[in-house]
């Protein structure tokens, strides 16, 4: 699920943490309806429309009559599709009149991915691995409240090779230059988010606008959950799972400003303690 704590905190380029996080905490808590179970009401809105995976991209618009984030007012149109466990699918949403801002949700209604400008220009896309099989929901957003207009979206399903159950940690690839490495743990003395009471560590990278980042968080001993902020406090991206067999984190980005960025080596979840592996490359 998004993380926030204080200031303003997806996989992508920057969203309040607050405009998602009270639905995904209420989805939780049973007091909003589950997307598994039907086309959700997100937050009062229309029904989500259907969108099928390599089917033609639909054309839609946001406006008044879009469902609301209550948290920012910003508009979202919702849509779902029948996901299985292992595929890699990647949503995009093309817009000339707003900043577009993706968001997968998985069955359960908590978040899988979020991103804002990985399509170029003010243009989303998201790549993820489906962890589960069921009904998955595509909130189609922007990143600024109020925003109005006309976008595409398409949802694709590409090839996703899973490391097998307890494999060892992936190798370094030679043309990979290992920026930062670093062994932690996570205990007693770990600093606590303030959203889920999960302990996490925090890193310093000085990263030039344009750059292509991948992060590492590996552990044999706790779910572990990575998050990238600038230096606004924005998420830039956020991974659980790399995959469908594994609880290791892992998310590739490419930089949207130089300057210094906050990584927050995490776990999924306040129970989440024991040592972990991080790396950026």
């Amino acid at each position: 699920s998004p993380r926030g704590g204080s200031g303003n905190t997806g996989i992508g380029f920057a969203i309040s943490i607050d405009r998602v996080q009270p639905f995904l905490v209420a989805v939780r808590e049973g007091r909003a309806p589950r997307t598994a179970q039907q086309a959700p009401q997100l937050g009062g809105g229309p029904n989500a429309q259907r969108i099928t995976l390599n089917g033609t991209a639909l054309q839609g618009e946001l406006s008044a009559r879009s469902g609301v984030l209550s948290s920012d007012s910003s508009f979202f149109n919702a849509y779902t599709f029948e996901g299985r466990a292992g595929q890699e699918v990647t949503v995009e949403m093309i817009s000339q009149d707003v900043n577009a801002y993706l968001i997968l949700l998985r069955p359960d209604g908590s978040d899988l991915a979020q991103d804002n400008d990985s399509a170029g220009d003010r243009n989303a896309r998201l790549t993820a691995v489906l962890p589960e099989t069921g009904l998955y929901t595509i909130l189609a957003n922007t990143f600024e409240p109020g925003e109005t207009g006309r976008y595409s979206l398409s949802a694709t399903i590409g090839v996703a090779t899973a490391p097998a159950p307890n494999a060892s940690p992936r190798p370094t690839q030679p043309s990979a230059r290992v920026l930062l490495q670093v062994e932690g743990s996570l205990g007693p003395n770990s600093l606590i988010w303030q959203e889920d009471n999960s302990p996490y560590q925090e890193y310093s990278l000085n990263g030039q606008a344009g750059q292509t980042v991948t992060i590492t968080m590996e552990s044999i001993e706790f779910d572990t959950y990575l998050i990238l902020l600038d230096a606004n406090g924005r998420v830039v991206g956020q991974n659980d799972d790399e995959s469908t067999s594994s609880t290791n984190s892992q998310l590739t980005v490419t930089l949207p400003s130089t300057g210094t960025y906050r990584i927050i080596a995490n776990a999924y979840d306040r129970n989440g303690r024991g040592r972990y592996v991080l790396t950026v490359r």
